[in-house]
């Protein structure tokens, strides 16, 4: 007769794989595997932190490129000459005010936005999010954020214009009070459309927030790093590097 394999039959060796099935964690393997979890959580956190930043500044970008159409688009119907009589500083924020680039004889029609008629500026009566830089805004020391009128600023500093050596504020000169209260220029007198920009987003740092009231209200730094989204007058929208001097 064939021998009982006793391998499969001991009752000492069923009794050890039980008991080697039953084992529980050590307390060193329980610590190192929520290290672990906390290593990886560490990670997602900081690449969602750096989606949600990639997206805030897609966004800004989309938003200057929809306003830089809609300033060449204003131009073919007014024989190229940029708007006028703005406000220096521009935001999503506005009302029935014609300084404003929403307003229907400014960028509102290019841009399908609705006329206010209120005259209301606390809060601002009616919102335009093309004009607005997500990251701005959660950056803002504006508290509640109440439709903000300062993200942006309209090119003050100048641009060249052929055959003068000259630079010219593109959209009329200020007023000192924030208002540009003369006759803009025309596109085709800009030099180099390509590296002359029309409008930038603001912050502490920027030269003309040093003394304006709105100064309060903005991020204490540049939104982006070591940049400021703008757009150009040749309509494309790229960044404006920090320099030392910071000549904006």
């Amino acid at each position: 007769m064939r021998p009982r394999d006793k391998s499969y039959s001991s009752p000492g060796l069923r009794h050890t794989e039980v008991s080697g099935r039953g084992r529980g964690f050590t307390l060193i393997e329980l610590l190192a595997v929520v290290a672990i979890i906390g290593i990886l959580a560490a990670i997602i956190i900081a690449t969602l932190g750096q989606v949600r930043s990639a997206g805030d500044g897609a966004r800004c970008k989309s938003n200057l490129r929809q306003i830089g159409i809609a300033l060449k688009m204003h131009g073919q119907d007014n024989k190229g000459r940029l708007p006028h009589s703005l406000f220096s500083f521009q935001g999503p924020g506005y009302n029935a005010q014609p300084q404003r680039l929403q307003h229907r004889t400014q960028l509102g029609p290019y841009l399908s936005l609705p006329s206010s008629l209120s005259w209301g500026t606390s809060p601002m009566p009616a919102r335009a999010d093309v004009f607005t830089c997500p990251a701005w805004e959660k950056a803002s020391k504006q508290t509640p954020l109440d439709n903000p009128f300062s993200v942006f600023w309209i090119n003050g500093t100048g641009v060249k214009i052929d055959g003068s050596d000259d630079r010219v504020p593109p959209f009329g000169a200020g007023d000192g009070g924030g208002l540009t209260n003369t006759h803009s220029i025309y596109f085709n007198q800009i030099a180099n459309p390509s590296r002359e920009w029309a409008l930038v987003e603001t912050d502490g740092r920027l030269s003309r927030m040093t003394t304006s009231s709105h100064r309060q209200y903005a991020p204490a730094d540049p939104v982006h790093g070591n940049h400021r989204n703008a757009v150009f007058f040749d309509g494309h929208v790229g960044p404006l590097k920090l320099s030392p001097n910071e000549p904006l």
